[in-house]
């Protein structure tokens, strides 16, 4: 009979077939170089925010009809949404704005598609006078760039603003293409109530004519037996001229014709005043603001719009200056490069410390699985819809020390068995193939403990997506690596010592660790106690430094958030607004400044949320010489903003990384009574002033405005033929301007709007005196004649959650964490009495850290479970298992204690650094136990076979540990804000778990073993 074949041996392959090896490697780089220039760049992930906007405006209604007529309506369709996650709502004057977030996984595309529908179903219960509500499904698109245009007219500027526009469609890689700051042209008929009131013409009248006079509507066609011939009617307004010339009006007296040119002043002009203004250093200006579309890299679209911009200034008319205010891809382009950098670096530290420990040889063939496993991830992310951005080129310098491990693990053993005697070649495949298991083992082990971070939900599951594919690519690419090329190369490259037989345990660092080892395990109920006080020890050092979400992004730009009371103008805004933006540009730091009057521009960073058609709202987007100096601007204008501006809130705003959120300190209150709402807001607001660290409380609602009530008596407006409809057509035809109707001129719709000239739109001392048409009998009446008057008070915004009123405290803080603030003043909050009805619950950042953390707790959970599996299936009992898992509490101990010493919070990127601690601790034991298990299975003692364990593990271990550390060095030291805190929690955390590794775990092995 023949002798069986042996079992398949992946190493001993390998060698055998070199070119194939080969050839594969150089596809791989050729692959993975290939799509690093050419994947798609990006600041951040890809964070979907899925959220619609449902914007209403109803012509002169206050916030509280709004509500009632529009909002409460519109909530009242969405809230059968299926995926409907929360709504929220603002009810101002004249407008209703409704955020509609559906879950983060639902087809936005079907959803939005069915607001729609649920919105045209509730319109028809709106009043006439509503115009029709607008659905924003492009609400979280982010603007890339922004670039502003000055130097002319409005009217001009629209027209070069487009023209714009349109070159910068045919780019390839832009999607939306927004302006910014442009003022729309309306045509406007200003009459004298005098001259008005000789023709006893009513508004209605005067829109009907010009209704009737400006063909809107299609006139069908003729059919004939052979043809069909469409109807083109002609009398559709095409310029002032036409509507000048229209006829409104024939004297049944004298027959004289009466031409709108006979009643009215007629201009075509920027519509006065303007919803909203842009202003650009001083001077009124507008925007072209660009978004990538999805999948393209955001740098090559920056290097395309620039050239578009550079060839289009050449045709810009004199005094016109273009600047690009917000450029997303310079800032990229400038991360992905210092991100590379610090991986670059890495590579250097990790290559010079393997040959430092292990010679040139040896550390060139551990060192090649750093950038073959790197080309091997960049070839795959695109497959795995990954862009190259700062979480996914982290991910590559948190593996970085393990990318090597598998193959030093390897090359020690290859060095071990080339010591015994052996040959080249069977050094290099049985060396490789004794630990295949155990570094297979480790290394899913590893696996295990990040891929659960997919779990994560909604926006926080995408922020962090790429983190674990990223590692689990490359580390799976580094341990086909460690078996196949790396045992090729050791084959090639590695020489027999010349003392064949040399003795690990009699070198110098090998007995020091004997004579340690040996007194640890002779006193190990000391070391036991030593264990569990640092564990205890950790845990106080968790609170010391306390817990924290996302840090302010470390950016050459910031905001000013500038809020007038309610009811305030544009023009008082901007006024306020020019007065922050001067003390801005007088700082020697400060490059430029955009201001946004009347609304928050475009959301130019994720975490930015835009304001709409707000009229006491202004937004300054400031831009800086340098991250280090936007700190400083801040502080410096937020010192003296509470007094400088009397009456506005004016605040200088960091950005914030992560999540939006309002305000970091916040309070939700629910109830329906405003006078309630007040109340507790106010008992809230004195708590939060009684603790330290507080700055800048206040609440979301803002004071009660002032506004007429008016109302009609029906039965005396019956008996001269006054409707509400007439009244209300008074006021807007004598004031704001009414809206008779629209002409087009190319692709853009004009409206014609009726109003009195300027000296006569002034509110009279006695408003009862405004005359009031019927449109049934064309007679006036005086207001006072039909209506009684009544000054009031109410609240100028009206804020909901899910269908019920709500009222935000909130604060900002000074030298103290948000989540310590929220833990002190929570107990005394709930103590308050609250109504029946009324509720009060946490929300700002402390409501989405906790959310967070609690998906991490579930994280941790899920990869504790898989690691006992994993290691049950590795080790064959729950006992040797468990004694690896005490790793995983004992990683935290570093982490803590790192956190201490660099003076940072344990916040979500270092709850991450903890995690990744996990798989890197885990590998080491389950290699350190595999060497325990093969000496006692050689029949030495427990206390024998853990300290030859670790004799021949120490270097291999202490390797790792060094290269890791310092592949980590770089982005602890130039990491930034958001990732120094995760990398010196995993610099401090494993060099300590290596410690325990080597010490703790032996000793507890040993207790464990000697009791089996």
């Amino acid at each position: 009979m023949s002798e069986p074949r042996p079992p398949f041996n992946v190493p001993r392959w390998s060698l055998g077939a070199p070119a194939l090896v080969l050839l594969v490697t150089g596809v791989v780089i050729v692959w993975g170089i290939l799509n690093y220039f050419s994947m798609s760049r990006r600041e951040s992930p890809e964070i979907r925010i899925a959220t619609a906007l449902v914007m209403t405006i109803y012509p002169g209604a206050g916030a509280g009809k709004v509500e009632e007529q529009v909002t409460e309506k519109l909530e009242e369709a969405f809230e059968s949404m299926d995926s409907l996650k929360k709504m929220d709502s603002i009810s101002r004057a004249n407008i209703s704005v409704i955020f509609v977030s559906v879950e983060y996984d639902a087809d936005t595309d079907i959803e939005w598609q069915k607001l729609r529908n649920r919105v045209a179903e509730a319109r028809s219960g709106m009043p006439s006078a509503v115009m029709e509500p607008e659905v924003i499904d492009d609400f979280g698109d982010t603007t890339g760039m922004i670039i502003s245009l000055e130097g002319t007219g409005p009217v001009r500027l629209n027209e070069i603003a487009r023209e714009l526009r349109s070159g910068l469609r045919d780019v390839e890689s832009v999607g939306e293409v927004s302006l910014m700051g442009e003022q729309p042209e309306v045509v406007y008929l200003e009459g004298r109530r005098a001259v008005l009131a000789r023709y006893g013409l009513t508004p209605y009248q005067v829109g009907q004519m010009l209704q009737m006079h400006n063909l809107r509507i299609p006139a069908g066609s003729i059919r004939t037996d052979r043809y069909r011939y469409r109807l083109e009617p002609t009398g559709e307004y095409k310029s002032i001229e036409a509507i000048e010339k229209t006829i409104i009006d024939i004297s049944k007296t004298t027959g004289q014709i009466v031409h709108v040119r006979d009643l009215f002043e007629v201009t075509r002009e920027p519509r006065n005043p303007p919803y909203s203004r842009l202003i650009m250093d001083g001077k009124v200006a507008m925007a072209v603001g660009i978004v990538m579309k999805d999948g393209h890299n955001i740098v090559k679209m920056g290097q395309e719009v620039r050239a578009v911009v550079r060839e289009f200034e050449q045709r810009l008319p004199p005094g016109v200056k273009m600047s690009v205010v917000h450029d997303s891809p310079r800032q990229v382009d400038g991360q992905v490069n210092e991100f590379m950098m610090n991986l670059l670096a890495g590579v250097v530290i990790v290559i010079l410390s393997m040959a430092l420990f292990m010679g040139l040889k040896s550390s060139l063939i551990s060192a090649v699985a750093i950038p073959l496993s790197v080309l091997i991830a960049m070839a795959v992310m695109p497959m795995l819809s990954i862009d190259l951005e700062m979480i996914s080129i982290s991910a590559f310098i948190v593996a970085l020390g393990m990318l090597v491990d598998n193959s030093i693990i390897v090359t020690d053993n290859v060095d071990i068995k080339l010591r015994q005697g052996m040959s080249p070649s069977e050094a290099a495949w049985k060396g490789t193939h004794e630990l295949a298991r155990p570094v297979i083992v480790g290394t899913l082990a590893t696996v295990v403990a990040f891929m659960p971070m997919l779990l994560l939900s909604d926006e926080m599951g995408a922020f962090v997506r790429s983190l674990p594919l990223v590692v689990t690519v490359s580390l799976v690419g580094s341990l086909v690596i460690s078996q196949t090329l790396t045992p090729l190369m050791a084959k090639w490259l590695m020489r027999p010592s010349a003392k064949k037989k040399t003795d690990y345990e009699k070198t110098l660092i090998s007995r020091a660790y004997r004579a340690f080892m040996g007194a640890c395990l002779s006193a190990r109920w000391l070391v036991i106690l030593i264990t569990l006080g640092a564990l205890i020890g950790a845990g106080v050092l968790f609170n010391i430094v306390g817990f924290s979400f996302f840090p302010d992004a470390y950016r050459d730009q910031f905001t000013v958030d500038i809020w007038l009371k309610e009811g305030s103008s544009v023009k008082e805004t901007e006024r306020v607004a020019m007065l922050a933006e001067q003390k801005l540009r007088a700082d020697p730091d400060v490059v430029s400044t955009v201001t946004y009057v009347g609304d928050g521009g475009p959301r130019f960073y994720i975490t930015i949320t835009p304001e709409f058609q707000t009229s006491n709202y202004a937004r300054i987007m400031v831009n800086t010489s340098s991250p280090d100096s936007t700190f400083d601007v801040v502080d410096r204008f937020n010192k003296d903003a509470e007094i400088e501006y009397p009456g506005a809130r004016v605040f200088a705003r960091k950005i914030v990384m992560g999540m939006p959120i309002q305000a970091p300190v916040e309070f939700r209150i629910m109830g329906e009574d405003f006078k309630v709402l007040r109340d507790l807001s106010e008992k809230i607001q004195a708590i939060l002033r009684t603790i330290p660290g507080t700055d800048r409380v206040k609440d979301n609602l803002g004071l009660d405005v002032p506004s007429l009530k008016v109302e009609v008596d029906i039965e005396r407006a019956n008996r001269v033929g006054v409707t509400n409809t007439d009244v209300a057509l008074a006021f807007l035809a004598s004031y704001e301007g009414y809206e008779l109707t629209r002409f087009t001129d190319g692709d853009t719709e004009i409206p014609i709007i009726m109003r009195l000239v300027d000296e006569e739109r002034e509110i009279e001392a006695d408003i009862g005196n405004l005359p009031v048409a019927s449109n049934l009998t064309s007679k006036k009446v005086p207001l006072s004649s039909i209506a009684t008057i009544e000054p009031q008070w109410g609240p100028g915004l009206i804020k909901r959650r899910d269908g019920k009123r709500a009222l935000m405290v909130q604060s900002w803080t000074k030298g103290r964490l948000a989540d310590d603030i929220v833990v002190e003043a929570w107990p005394r909050v709930q103590a308050l009495k609250f109504p029946p009805g009324y509720k009060v619950e946490i929300a700002g950042e402390k409501y989405e850290m906790d959310k967070t953390f609690r998906e991490l707790g579930i994280v941790f959970g899920v990869i504790v479970v898989s690691l006992i599996m994993l290691l049950v299936f590795q080790l064959g009992t729950l006992r040797k298992a468990f004694v690896v898992m005490l790793t995983v509490p004992l990683s935290t101990v570093g982490a803590a204690l790192g956190l201490y010493l660099g003076g940072y919070s344990f916040s979500f990127m270092a709850f991450l650094g903890v995690i990744s601690l996990v798989g890197m601790a885990i590998k080491n034991s389950v290699v350190w136990i595999e060497f325990a298990e093969q000496e006692r299975a050689k029949g030495e003692a427990v206390r024998e076979a853990v300290i030859k364990a670790g004799i021949y593990r120490l270097r291999p271990i202490l390797l790792t540990t060094v290269t890791t550390v310092g592949g980590l060095f770089p982005l602890a030291l130039f990491g930034g804000v958001l990732f120094e805190p995760m990398a010196w929690a995993m610099i401090v955390g494993l060099s300590l778990v290596t410690v325990f590794t080597l010490v703790s775990i032996p000793v507890f092995y040993s207790f464990a073993m000697k009791r089996v």
